[in-house]
């Protein structure tokens, strides 16, 4: 008994349709993955930017420091206290 045509072109229409399906679930996923990941990076950067801005600042004060003749860094003190 032969398959009817109909019957061959809905197996055929429905296995394309699962694939279609299948390909925009990927790619929808790919791109929400791929968006957490710029965000999370993103954060990461903020987080070393803001840390080399400290340390800058903190160098800044050392050399200060140690360039300073010892007599600026006696007045600051002694006005801290």
């Amino acid at each position: 008994m032969p398959a009817e045509p109909a019957f061959i072109m809905g197996v055929i229409l429905g296995v394309i349709v699962t694939l279609l399906v299948q390909a925009y679930g990927r790619r929808k996923a790919k791109k929400s993955d791929d968006n957490i990941e710029n965000s999370v990076l993103t954060q990461v950067k903020r987080e070393h930017q803001e840390e080399i801005a400290h340390l800058k600042d903190r160098i800044v004060v050392m050399e200060r420091i140690v360039t300073d003749e010892g007599t600026r860094v006696s007045k600051e003190i002694a006005q801290l206290r």
